[in-house]
């Protein structure tokens, strides 16, 4: 069996109210919903706000 390489996903919100550290529901329309840990990062730009999600 082989491994699987860890990665990682950044998603780009809007500006202000910056999402808390923490687990989130993700719904997909007309399929599962799963739970993502979703951390900020530190976003240069001011006109949006980064977030990552990392696989292990």
């Amino acid at each position: 069996v082989g491994q699987r390489r860890p990665f990682t996903l950044i998603f780009r919100g809007p500006p202000g109210n910056v999402l808390r550290e923490g687990l989130y529901t993700m719904e997909v329309d007309a399929g599962p919903a799963f739970d993502l840990y979703i951390i900020p990062v530190y976003t240069p730009a001011r006109d949006r706000q980064d977030y990552q999600a990392v696989f292990n």
